[in-house]
């Protein structure tokens, strides 16, 4: 129960990407007498807040690189037209975290899709082993479509007819549609080249589209050139000899169609600024020309691909977009630099591309935007406190730089809350338009076994000591407990919570309009610092003091006027909204002029004493002859005293509410241990007790055995010597655990050489310069 089952969906049941990877098994009763309506309801709950969670991050990741789609998709908007002789390449340095880079790419693949009209076929090095796998794949894909993202999303679906390949006949290859329900009937079996591709786009996107594109005189059709395929087996190899040059963007001096290429290029860009429309295209002789659906091929992990293989690939693609028209465009998936690119490209494939570049946002950019949308703002019924925070972004800067990882996390410690805590459900009541999440409703379900464990609470046994003596009396009995004190802290909390996140918010206004900038790294430091220690103790509200001391009238004016519109809220509750009016009614006074009633005048404050000390009288009577303080002074303090007044009612640390238990999650010991575990002690500790790893009921813990794995033996005898081993003492010993069995000399030589060689690997000794025959320990316990 401690360690749940994981259990894996099928592509076609996934709705989002985060939950097709770790889906929970059912859950199990936590204890003997737990109803099943309890397990229900505490099931309900936690799919709740996963499926709120991962829409979040899905939305959030999909939205994060939207500059850097936006003119990825004006790329190959641009390009979708063979004006320009060489192949367009993108390259799109996506960062350091190699682990999220499919999914970056997979929302590219969306976006793209989405405000194009492009084919997308996506390649990735381990399924790429040849050219003709290479070429097959991405043909299959740019007319079939992914297998994975049909599955999953019936849009990418591109018609209901699908096109297969014939190659019944010997003389030429046909093309012929067949209607099918499943994946599995538009997809063919037989491997497709690029002649096929060739005679496809022509028949159904280009006949599709109309036919007042024109075919240019000097250029056959494309079906003739498929008919003639057979003739041409291959692609030509050899280039002419080009000039040297720096920059492979650039035209190629020297080269015939150099001029005629940079007109192109002028011409393109001049249409794009004029704002012409990208779906027509003016042709040389006046006529409309049809902007065709770009060919998109994006090639994921560009450094794992085989370089021969990689330049053969854009050579043909160069060759058919040029002489056959296709308008295929390359999206080179790649690190943080391009010195890889320059290393695989040679001269001879570079003058062929035109290349841009591209970038994602960072890693560290999009974990603070991550945590400051689906952990520091409102929405979730789950508050994840400072500790797990803390041990998330170490983590993340230390150990794995990923994304996913971080994700996963979270979602870990949603399982491990839900999954381990029987009162988890009583998170119903935070999650509005959910069935039975009312508080009368979930009161009910609570029996005796509930009951128990809630007066186990620490939170609640503090709320004890609180209660009225009558109250505390009836602190025992079932139906006054569930009815009166659970139902109205369950309440309270709600509101509590609701109360805190709209005040963080309106200090994070406030700090920010006084000067204090606000960013998501700061906003999540505030955040975490508030869940332990109140407002007036941290560094910000100093900042905001001072700062505050040389507002103007206006200045202050603006500044309520910050903090009224940052407390606007329909669903503001009671005690905050007096606040609120106690507020509108210090801007009043301060428009209007007027001191504070509250605040006392100078001859009242610095009435002289008889009795005072001298000291005190000398005081008085040196702040009598100061003029009095002005209306602006006057406000100034006050909407600094409302501030603090505010934070300290409301933005309490969430450990000091009742049944906080229940809504926080304070604890990082279980993340810590499944995100970050200690390899070496894990494996130190397999070694000295193999009996814990190994099925064996022969092997007990603190005596050697013969029947004992070899490298457990060694390092047995290897924790009893030194900082030095003498590799003959060593080898005496391990040859004594095997005087029983009748082990020849050279068998015990080669196992003894074998398990050495493994502690070795595993970095427990190394070799000694002090002496030959010695070796050096390294670990030590």
């Amino acid at each position: 129960q401690s360690a749940p089952k994981l259990l894996r969906r099928p592509p076609q049941d996934v709705n989002s990407f985060w939950s097709s990877q770790l889906v929970p098994a059912p859950f199990g009763r936590l204890y003997d007498d737990e109803t099943r309506e309890s397990v229900d309801f505490r099931q309900k709950a936690y799919r709740y807040v996963w499926r709120n969670l991962s829409n979040k991050v899905e939305s959030l990741l999909a939205s994060v690189h939207e500059k850097s789609f936006q003119d990825i998709a004006n790329f190959v908007v641009n390009h979708s037209i063979v004006t320009v002789k060489r192949l367009p390449v993108g390259l799109v340095f996506a960062g350091v975290n190699v682990a999220d880079h499919s999914n970056a790419f997979r929302h590219l693949s969306r976006f793209v899709v989405k405000s194009t009209s492009a084919r997308i076929a996506t390649l990735q090095s381990h399924a790429s082993s040849s050219l003709q796998g290479m070429l097959s794949s991405a043909v299959n894909q740019l007319i079939y479509g992914d297998a994975s993202e049909l599955a999953e999303h019936d849009s990418w679906i591109m018609d209901d007819v699908a096109f297969v390949v014939d190659d019944s006949s010997d003389e030429e290859t046909h093309i012929s549609s067949k209607r099918g329900t499943t994946l599995a009937k538009r997809r063919p079996n037989k491997v497709v080249d690029m002649d096929a591709l060739v005679t496809w786009y022509s028949t159904s996107i280009l006949d599709s589209k109309s036919n007042q594109v024109k075919k240019r005189p000097h250029e056959s059709t494309s079906s003739s050139r498929v008919t003639r395929g057979s003739e041409r087996k291959r692609v030509r190899r050899e280039q002419p000899e080009a000039p040297s040059t720096d920059n492979i963007t650039e035209g190629i001096p020297g080269d015939d169609g150099g001029s005629e290429m940079a007109a192109d290029e002028d011409l393109e860009m001049d249409e794009v600024q004029d704002g012409i429309d990208p779906q027509t295209q003016p042709s040389a002789d006046g006529s409309a020309k049809i902007r065709t659906e770009p060919l998109v091929i994006i090639i994921e992990e560009f450094e794992s691909f085989d370089e021969a293989l990689v330049r053969d690939f854009l050579k043909v693609c160069s060759t058919y977009r040029m002489e056959f028209g296709l308008p295929l465009i390359i999206i080179l998936g790649m690190g943080t630099s391009a010195d890889v690119f320059h290393k695989i490209v040679d001269r001879s494939t570079g003058v062929r591309l035109e290349t841009r570049k591209f970038s994602f946002q960072k890693s560290s950019d999009v974990l603070n935007e991550l945590l400051n949308q689906v952990v520091v703002q409102p929405g979730l019924p789950l508050t994840i406190g400072s500790p797990p925070l803390h041990r998330l972004t170490n983590d993340f800067l230390s150990f794995h730089f990923s994304i996913q990882t971080s994700v996963n996390s979270l979602f870990f410690l949603l399982m491990e809350h839900f999954y381990q805590s029987e009162l988890s459900f009583l998170t119903l009541v935070d999650c509005p338009g959910v069935e039975g999440s009312s508080i009368a409703e979930l009161t009910g379900q609570l029996d005796s076994n509930h009951l128990h464990y809630l007066r186990k609470l620490p939170s609640m046994e503090s709320h004890r000591l609180l209660l009225s003596k009558s109250d505390a009396k009836r602190w025992t009995d079932d139906g006054f407990f569930k009815s009166n004190v659970i139902a109205t802290l369950l309440s309270q909390f709600v509101s509590f919570k609701q109360d805190w996140f709209q005040v963080l918010g309106c200090v994070c206004r406030c700090l920010h309009h006084v000067g204090y900038f606000i960013d998501n790294l700061k906003r999540r430091k505030l955040f975490t610092q508030l869940l332990e220690k109140p407002f007036e103790q941290l560094k910000p509200f100093t900042s905001f003091s001072h700062a505050i001391r040389d507002l103007s009238k206006a200045d202050t004016l603006e500044l309520m006027d910050t903090a009224l519109l940052s407390m606007d809220n329909p669903q503001t509750s009671a005690a905050l909204s007096k606040h609120i009016d106690e507020l509108r009614a210090l801007r009043t006074q301060l428009v209007d002029g007027a001191v504070s009633k509250d605040q006392p005048t100078v001859d009242e404050s610095n009435a002289v004493n008889k009795h005072w000390s001298a000291a005190k009288r000398r005081s008085a009577l040196l702040q009598k002859n100061l003029p009095p303080p002005d209306a602006v002074a006057t406000g100034r303090t006050a909407f600094r005293t409302w501030l603090l007044t505010l934070t300290s009612t409301f933005l309490k640390p969430f450990h000091t509410q009742p049944l906080h238990e229940i809504f926080f999650i304070n604890k990082d010991k279980a993340l810590s241990k499944s995100f970050n575990c200690s390899f070496r002690s894990t494996v130190l500790k397999a070694l000295k007790q193999p009996r814990r790893w190994l099925p064996c009921s022969c092997c007990k813990d603190g005596k050697l055995s013969h029947t004992m794995h070899d490298t457990c033996i060694a390092y047995a005898l290897y924790e009893d010597y030194g900082k030095l081993i003498n590799l003959a003492d060593w080898y005496q010993a391990f040859a004594a655990v095997f005087d029983s069995t009748k082990e020849t000399p050279a068998a015990l030589q080669a196992r003894f050489g074998r398990a050495t060689a493994e502690l070795q690997l595993l970095g427990c000794i190394k070799s000694s310069t002090r002496k030959t025959d010695h070796i050096a320990k390294t670990v030590f316990t």
